[in-house]
């Protein structure tokens, strides 16, 4: 079940990314301050186009991912990585709910999902940025990418909190 809520929550950005080399995402920024990326314009014309390069390969065949690589070089902005991660665990909650609302999911797959999300923005905090090596800090350097979606980081590097 959950599983399928990450899906849920994680699959109209993975369609929209995913059949192009290059996918069009828009930044958009809410009456309310609050940022929304989607693969539309946005509506009152605030939006800003962010062109996102797919990667073919990974031993997988006809995988793509959408996820910005980093160097390992590459130094970690604890900051804007847990702002980034937070950023996406709210929007998930969003989706979530309104998943809810329109009967796409269960409360019991909504529970189960908020409290895996839950555990997560737990985990996500400056001291554990601070702190990482290996995994998991790759795991922030990918959050450091505003157009890496958190599943996408979690997946591809096993952060161990």
């Amino acid at each position: 079940m959950i599983q399928r809520m990450l899906i849920l929550l994680t699959l109209p950005l993975l369609l929209a990314l995913a059949p192009t080399a290059y996918a069009g995402v828009y930044k958009c920024e809410m009456s309310d301050g609050r940022i929304a990326y989607s693969d539309k314009p946005c509506m009152d014309g605030t939006s800003s186009e962010m062109r996102v390069q797919t990667r073919s390969g990974s031993g997988r065949s006809g995988y793509s991912s959408p996820v910005a690589s980093s160097s390992s070089n590459e130094s970690l902005d604890c900051a804007t990585s847990v702002s980034n991660g937070q950023d996406w665990i709210e929007s998930m909650r969003e989706v979530g709910q309104r998943n809810l609302d329109s009967g796409h999911m269960s409360r019991e797959q909504y529970n189960n999902g908020m409290k895996q999300i839950d555990e997560m923005a737990g985990n996500i905090t400056a001291s554990s940025c601070q702190r990482a090596s290996g995994g998991t800090r790759d795991f922030y350097r990918c959050l450091g990418n505003i157009t890496n979606h958190l599943a996408n980081c979690v997946e591809r590097h096993r952060p161990d909190f």
